[in-house]
């Protein structure tokens, strides 16, 4: 096993030793290990790379944020696959490699500024000058998923520092400020999403 020093501090170990004899369910959130090894097992069953993958990962603060993973199956002098070799990048950071549409990026720079706000598909829409059905096209095709998924997992992500910087606030209250509808609604999709309700990763970060 092999990790670089960005990826050993964004798990919070200091050498690869530390990483030996962990899984990704030791390390992640069970819905996004499950995530992780259905790709890796995906690209060491069929010797195909899987690549521009946008997907949570822990960021140099312990947050959950969107990178780019790569994957690709590792050979043998005798050609036999043997392991996986990954790569993960910042999405924030990544512009050049998503080659996005501009109807994207402008898109993607309204939900990330103003995720805590309503915000319709009508109007990113709107916005982009064109049609719903034409947004959607373009956020499946370069994203992988629907601009409403998108939203919501950005709101996540917001949710996620808002839990780990205020670990006794109420969960009702940082829903509304990341602009869920109401803590019911917050839990479901945050549960969907990471595998546990924003009370269990709160808790996490509590003294």
């Amino acid at each position: 096993m092999k990790a670089n020093k960005t990826l050993l501090s964004h798990l919070s170990y200091k050498t690869e030793d530390e990483l030996i004899g962990k899984t990704d369910y030791d390390l992640f959130p069970k819905k996004l290990a499950d995530q992780y090894r259905k790709d890796d097992l995906e690209v060491i069953n069929s010797g195909q790379a899987k690549t521009k993958i946008i997907e949570y990962f822990t960021n140099e603060l312990g947050i959950l944020d969107w990178f780019i993973t790569n994957k690709f199956p590792l050979y043998s002098k005798e050609q036999k696959i043997i392991g996986l070799l990954g790569f993960i990048q910042s999405y924030n950071r990544a512009d050049k490699l998503i080659q996005a549409s501009s109807y994207i990026s402008k898109a993607v720079e309204l939900i990330q500024e103003n995720s805590h706000q309503k915000i319709s598909i009508e109007e990113l829409a709107q916005e982009c000058s064109i049609s719903q059905r034409q947004l959607y096209r373009h956020f499946i095709n370069e994203l992988g998923m629907s601009p409403q998924n998108f939203l919501i997992r950005t709101r996540i992500q917001a949710s996620c520092k808002s839990l780990k910087a205020k670990p006794h606030d109420a969960i009702s209250h940082i829903a509304i400020d990341c602009g869920f509808y109401d803590q019911t609604s917050f839990t479901k999709h945050f549960k969907k999403c990471m595998g546990i309700t924003p009370l269990q990763f709160q808790k996490r970060y509590r003294l």
